[in-house]
C-alpha cells in the first residue's frame, strides 16, 4: 500500500509541504482523547 501511495502521491509532492502536512496530521491525531486511545491501542505506549 505504501508503494502505491508513494508512486501516485508522495513523489509528486513538495517535500516541505509533505512535512507540514505530516506535522498537522500528527497534531490532529493527538488532539482528542478518543484518537489518542485508538492510537495507544493500535501502536502501544512509548516511553
Amino acid at each position: 500500500m505504501y508503494r502505491t501511495v508513494y508512486d501516485r502521491v508522495l513523489i509528486h509532492t513538495d517535500p516541505e509541504k509533505a512535512h507540514h502536512a505530516a506535522i498537522a496530521a500528527i497534531g490532529a491525531a493527538g488532539a482528542t482523547e478518543a484518537s489518542r486511545r485508538v492510537l495507544r491501542q493500535t501502536y502501544g505506549r512509548r516511553g
